[in-house]
């Protein structure tokens, strides 16, 4: 019996410290050494201390840090120990001394192979004065991104009003930012998106993409004619309330009292389905299209009119 116990003890232990080993380890290798101590760290320790905690570090460096770390993006550190200036120094964002266009060459120095930003040279950012800084930021830890719908918003007031309306994509609620749809660094389409026209909202909404029997000619053409992708008052990012926005193009139909009224809602019994609720879509629930058959010789016209 005792030698039984002896036995499940030892096993116990060797369980215990099989488990619990390895993760101390662990533990102890994601542990970030203290920053090793440099000249820049007599006046700047707090923003080398973060440096070592931050992307650029471990990418460029594999983790070692000295003078010549700070000279990659700082240009010539030495100058800059002689005479602590500003102008000696290459710095960025607003208070930096050199011009735009010096700030952003740093950053493409090592950046400009990159795929993202492709197109930077001729972008709407860059051709507006922005510098790299003006997003991104170093010495923050690991994110070098600025939150990015609030950094999008100082500039895209008017955007910010829209997304505050009740319909809209989930960019408040943090489901989607900015960089789903655009590219801030440039790109060959409109606005920076991501892709021409209807491919973009196709992403998500492959649904929407037919080929149907039967197409809406402005869903082929563009979504943007009745949604506005940023916000709406209107149901589903609409940019006018039905009946008015199908009666921008269907000003003439096969239906009396066009265009659509309020007569049959007051002082009468029965309000006109045509102004309330979803309007034209009570009846045309396949708006973007169809595959119903149609046939007008014996009445079947359910596909053509989105019908069903």
């Amino acid at each position: 019996m005792k030698t039984g116990s002896t036995a499940y003890y030892a096993f116990y232990l060797l369980v215990f410290f099989s488990v619990a080993v390895p993760s101390v380890s662990f533990a102890a290798a994601t542990v970030s050494p203290a920053p090793k101590k440099i000249k820049c760290m007599e006046c700047h320790e707090a923003a080398v201390s973060a440096f070592t905690r931050e992307n650029h570090h471990f990418k460029a460096w594999g983790g070692n840090l000295d003078e010549s770390s700070c000279s990659v993006c700082h240009g010539g550190v030495e100058a800059h120990l002689k005479n602590p200036s500003k102008e000696s120094i290459i710095t960025f964002g607003k208070g930096s001394k050199q011009a735009l266009g010096e700030q952003n060459q740093q950053c493409l120095a090592c950046h400009a192979d990159s795929k993202t930003v492709a197109f930077w040279n001729t972008s709407i950012h860059k051709n507006s004065g922005l510098s790299c800084a003006a997003c991104h930021e170093m010495h923050k830890g690991r994110d070098a991104i600025k939150p990015a719908v609030a950094t999008c918003y100082q500039c895209h007031r008017d955007i910010k009003a829209k997304m505050l309306r009740s319909s809209h994509h989930p960019v408040r609620e943090g489901k989607m930012h900015c960089s789903s749809c655009h590219n801030p660094h440039g790109t060959v389409t409109k606005h920076n998106l991501k892709e021409d026209g209807n491919q973009l909202c196709y992403t998500c909404h492959a649904d929407k993409r037919g080929p149907f029997l039967h197409e809406h000619p402005p869903v082929e053409e563009n979504c943007s004619i009745c949604h506005d992708p940023h916000g709406s008052r209107h149901m589903k990012l609409m940019k006018q309330k039905l009946p008015t926005l199908c009666q921008d193009c269907h000003d003439w139909s096969f239906h009396p009292g066009t265009p659509y009224d309020l007569e049959t809602s007051f002082g009468g019994t029965n309000p006109s389905a045509r102004v309330v609720e979803r309007g034209c879509l009570d009846c045309h629930s396949r708006i973007h299209g169809s595959y119903a058959p149609t046939n007008p010789g014996n009445g079947t016209n359910s596909g053509r009119s989105f019908v069903r």
